[in-house]
């Protein structure tokens, strides 16, 4: 067999021809060449695909190149690249495009990429920042300098361009005759360059014998008249191409090239007694005025999304934006995804390979089913997926089969970027309602195959969700002894100590259970096999469960064995020793701890201390301790980020280095406030010149007004949040320039409309994020306001009371992508007196085509207060423990009888908004909307409030006191989650007709009558049903037998609460 270095060589020699008598006559019949098929012209369609040069610099990147004919279409991606130090300091290109795939002129692209740790974490605060790449004539690619990248670090992005290119390659259709036969075509102006050649070509055959073409020129290098290209310098090759010890010999032969493009041996004196030949030749020609640029046919089928099956074809809709037919989607589009979340139901349980062909660019997949028993996979299932890095798979059952991670052994490469977490396995276990209905879920895990990761014995990173060790499952890390980040998220009551032995270049380690809660559960020498950690977070105890509360103590000496702990987290109700962090010279990053803490350990390192919110305020009488922590500030000179409420300005003093802070006002009594202290914001600020976040909360009013000095000595400050009841003054911002996100959430005390500065938005040109709740009226807004800050993407807004939105308001903020509008504090009446309406400009959407979500009026106004005094919390949810077929699922838990009642009468109507005046077109502007979110008032509600917006997933609607269109949105809308709060409304007939693609619905009414037998029926996709009526009788007790893929169903009179962890 041929070999490609062997091939290369040849190539170079440029001189390669010979011929070998009395061999040629034994293959001159061969019936291989004369009847086999003749394949579609290789010129047509190419694709190309590598990583960056430098994935040091570059974390996972990598590019796809599709040609077609002369256009190319190219990805780029990278999770982490340091784009700065790439352009400045180590100035380099990311890689060079292959001959064949390079633009006929240089090409410069706009790419938007997330701000990301080294570790490529993504920060709380998502504002984008935009750059330029540039792809070069001589394929080199490179980020170009500019003004945006000042302060830009590590950014995660991925970028799909096109272009066209004046070159071309290709290669022989004969590949089994011609032996590596590659052609090259390269065009400036007319003028027409080919290079061709192979590495064993049997030419007198297809000269005489069987004459037939080599290859197609394509439409735009052709020749006007048949050229004759001359090969020279012979010397021969035996049948397996390799060279013969014969000296040169003399002889020519021809190529011609036609105007049609035919390429083909030329059958003359040149040909005579030539056997096997290898050689290289090049030739040039004019085209005339024939246009390079032609269109190309597509590859051959083999990938049509509309031939698998029919969850993947949701799944990849779902990620390329929605509104799609299957038929429309692009090999290019395909291969540009870099995520897929993919579940597959009981309705379609067969997944095979062909199903994720031309995912070529996926680094991500999550693979869920409702049960996992009824689910089958091919077993090279994710053969076709080279870039695979991580895979989530979220069941049920842990009856994972061995071939899964056999067909990917590239999982888990090595990495530098250590935050990355690489492979998951079971069900968040953190979303089951009642910790006591886990000894299901732990008796499958119980029964799992400890061997599953043998196959990947490389693996550095690993994510187990709803693990229960056993002893028999227990040395299921044995291995992975690379394994350097691990997470164990389950109902544990108890940790091998053995558990770490098998993994001893462990660099970071999560254990979440809330069963954990003492020192006879977690070893004392947990951690002494890991002397390498780096990273430890804690989460366990400190959780209700049946109004009993779990306090952890931590095992004295935990720490001895990890003198390099950088980051400590502990999360939960903890007992610490007071020699904690004697341990701990290193550490440089502090959670969930008291400040009391810090008196206990040398921080010289710390960057980054975290308090959270339940660690209260100090009791009275502290203010020794305080005054202690001030001065262990002083010891902390290199402390970033610091997070913790009710600090007095004394401790802030020293900390000249803070680029996050987030605190609030101590209370005017607080004991190391002297007389006249701590009332100015200026005094938690002094001397932070490199702050560049800032989040300060006064909800008791103990602050004087603001001015215009408040923020002059953080002139780096990029994102900002105030809290608190104080207006704003005129140039309040003059001195933070670079600001990108803005929050306000000032004056929610006002009865009557404050005045906003006119030039609040004057000095803050970059910014991105606006949202502003204060008692302003929209009516006050100038036209322009929004002029200064072009790039704004994201804008909400929340007034006194509704009016008049002015005309244009949004037309300077074309990019704008999420704009919400509602009161800031509800107006109370009966409903029976109309409040002032929300008025709004016919075309006030007319001027923001990317705009994805929409929210007016508010959709949930029952559940706001609750929202706006516990936070991020969650209803409590009752699963059912297999799917729902011909019987009535069993119900793990029933909350049905702690019925309250119907709700008050008495509802905030400024809540709702009037849009019956708007035409049925007022959506058409904003076609790539996803999510909308509405609060209905009005006795005419028009039928066609809603116009095709196809890529429409997410919808919200309150309604009062009125009825639902009968017609909500076209028929074939894609959306999954709809939730209806309903008020005096009755459900209309077909409420889910329309809705095919409907995973998730939450209906909440005070007045909801007995819905139809069939009315689950109507949505053949649900998945999850949230259901909070005050009446239980409303209930058909077959109603959930007619929804046969429910996988969760939520059912209660209100909501109830319970902590979210972290």
């Amino acid at each position: 067999m041929w070999s490609p270095a062997l091939n290369m060589a040849c190539l170079r020699v440029l001189c390669v021809l010979g011929m070998v008598p009395g061999v040629w006559g034994l293959l001159l019949f061969s019936p291989a060449w004369a009847q086999a098929p003749e394949p579609p012209d290789p010129v047509s369609w190419a694709v190309h695909q590598d990583e960056y040069d430098n994935l040091e610099v570059h974390a996972g990147g990598g590019y796809h190149l599709r040609r077609a004919g002369t256009q190319v279409t190219a990805t780029f991606s990278s999770v982490g690249s340091a784009v700065q130090y790439a352009t400045r300091q180590q100035p380099q290109a990311l890689f060079t495009v292959p001959v064949g795939y390079r633009p006929a002129e240089s090409e410069i692209r706009e790419v938007e990429g997330w701000p990301v740790e080294a570790g490529q974490r993504r920060f709380e605060v998502q504002i984008p920042v935009r750059f330029r790449v540039q792809v070069a004539s001589n394929g080199e690619v490179r980020y170009l300098d500019g003004p945006e990248l000042d302060e830009v670090g590590h950014l995660a992005y991925t970028l799909t361009l096109g272009w066209r290119t004046n070159g071309t390659t290709g290669r022989y259709r004969d590949q089994e005759a011609h032996h590596d036969g590659n052609f090259a075509l390269q065009r400036t102006g007319q003028a027409v360059t080919l290079h061709l050649g192979t590495v064993r070509s049997p030419v007198q055959h297809f000269a005489r014998q069987a004459p037939a073409d080599l290859f197609t020129v394509p439409d735009g290098y052709r020749p006007t008249e048949t050229v004759f290209l001359e090969v020279t310098a012979l010397r021969p090759v035996d049948v397996d191409g390799e060279l013969l010890d014969q000296p040169p010999v003399t002889e020519v032969f021809r190529v011609q090239v036609t105007p049609e493009g035919a390429v083909r041996y030329v059958d003359d004196a040149g040909v005579d007694e030539v056997g096997y030949l290898a050689y290289t030749a090049m030739g040039q020609w004019e085209t005339g005025d024939a246009p390079l640029w032609t269109a190309v046919p597509s590859p051959p089928d083999g990938a049509d999304l509309c031939t698998r099956n029919p969850a993947v074809q949701d799944a990849l809709l779902e990620a390329l934006g929605g509104g799609r037919d299957c038929a429309s989607v692009t090999w290019a589009e395909l291969a540009a995804l870099p995520s897929l979340h993919l579940e597959v139901g009981s309705g379609h349980p067969v997944l095979m390979k062909r199903d994720l062909a031309g995912l070529s660019m996926l680094t991500q997949l999550t693979l869920s089913a409702p049960e996992f028993q009824r689910f089958w996979w091919g077993r090279d299932l994710l053969a076709d997926l080279p870039r695979l890095r991580t895979l989530e798979i979220d069941l049920y059952s842990p009856k994972l089969p061995a071939a899964l991670l056999q067909a990917v052994p590239h999982l888990g490469p090595v990495l530098d970027h250590w935050q990355q977490e690489q492979a998951r396995m079971g069900p968040d276990w953190w979303m089951r309602a009642d910790w006591s209905q886990h000894q299901a879920i732990q008796a499958e895990w119980s029964r799992w195959d400890s061997a599953l990761l043998t196959p990947v014995p490389h693996l550095e990173q690993l994510t187990f969700g709803g693990l229960y060790l056993t002893a028999a499952n227990s040395d299921f890390l044995n291995p992975t002894p690379r394994l350097r980040r691990l997470i164990l998220d389950g109902a544990m009551r108890s940790v091998p100590p053995k558990l770490l032995a098998p993994v001893p270049q462990l660099e970071h380690l999560t254990l979440r259970s809330p069963f954990l809660k003492g020192t006879s559960s977690l070893p004392s020498t947990l951690l002494t096999p890991v002397p390498q950690l780096r990273s430890l977070h804690l989460h366990v105890g400190g959780y209700f469960e049946r109004n009993y509360f779990f306090e952890v103590t931590l095992p004295k000496g935990l720490l001895a064995p990890v003198p390099n702990l950088e980051s400590l987290t502990l999360v939960g109700h903890f007992g610490v020793w007071p020699d904690l962090l004697a341990y701990t010279p290193r550490l440089r990053y502090l959670g969930g701890v008291t400040l009391r803490l810090l008196l206990l350990g040398d921080l010289e390192n710390l960057h980054h201390l975290e308090r959270v919110a339940y660690n209260f305020p100090w009791p009275s009488r502290s203010a020794t301790v305080w005054q202690d922590i001030a001065v262990k500030a002083e010891e902390m000179p290199y402390l970033q980020s610091f997070n913790a409420l009710g600090t007095p300005p004394i401790v802030l003093v020293p900390l000249s280095f803070l680029q996050q802070l987030v605190t609030s006002h101590p209370g005017k009594d607080h004991e190391l406030l002297q007389p006249g202290e701590g009332r100015y914001l200026e005094e938690w600020l002094v001397d932070k010149g490199q702050l560049t976040e800032l989040q300060f909360f006064d909800p008791n009013d103990y602050l004087q007004p603001f001015s215009s000095h408040s923020l002059q000595t953080t002139p780096r400050l990029k994102y900002l949040t105030l809290k608190g009841p104080k207006a704003l003054p005129p140039a309040f911002l003059s001195a933070v320039p670079h600001l990108q996100g803005l929050e306000f959430q000032n004056g929610y005390r006002a009865r009557e409309p404050w005045a906003l500065p006119g030039d609040l938005l004057t000095y803050t040109p970059e910014l991105r994020h606006l949202d502003l709740s204060y008692p302003f009226r929209l009516e006050d807004l100038p036209p322009d306001w929004l002029s200064p800050v072009p790039r704004l993407q994201a804008l909400h807004l929340y007034p006194l009371r509704f009016g008049s939105l002015p005309a244009g308001l949004l037309a300077p903020v074309p990019g704008l992508q999420e704009f919400s509008l509602a009161v800031q504090r509800p107006v109370e009446s009966n409903g029976n007196t109309p409040g002032p309406r929300l008025e709004l400009p016919v075309d006030f959407l007319g001027h923001t085509p990317g705009l994805e979500s929409l929210q007016l009026g508010d959709p949930h106004p029952w559940w706001r207060p609750f929202e706006d005094y516990y936070g991020d919390y969650n209803i409590a949810a009752l699963r059912y423990s297999y799917p729902i077929y011909d019987q009535r699922p069993r119900i793990l838990d029933n909350r049905l009888g702690t019925l309250r009642g119907p709700y008050p009468a008495e509802l905030p109507s400024q809540r709702w908004v009037h849009l019956s005046s708007l035409p049925s077109t007022w959506l058409a502007p904003v076609p790539a909307l996803r999510t909308l979110k509405l609060g209905l008032a009005g006795r005419a509600l028009p039928e066609t409030l809603f116009v095709p917006v196809y890529g429409l997933r997410h919808q919200e609607f309150g309604v009062g006191h009125k009825e639902l269109p009968t017609r909500r949105r076209p028929p074939g809308a894609r959306v999954q989650n709809l939730v209806l709060n309903l008020h005096q409304v009755s459900l209309p007939a077909g409420l889910l007709t329309d809705l095919p693609s409907l995973r998730q619905l939450t209906l909440q009414s005070d007045s909801l009558e007995r819905p139809s037998r069939d009315f689950l029926a109507q949505a053949p996709q649900l998945r999850t049903l949230l259901l909070i009526t005050p009446f239980q009788e409303v209930m058909w007790e077959d109603l959930l037998v007619r929804s046969p893929y429910l996988r969760e169903v939520w059912l209660g009179s209100d909501i109830e609460f319970r902590p979210r962890p972290q």
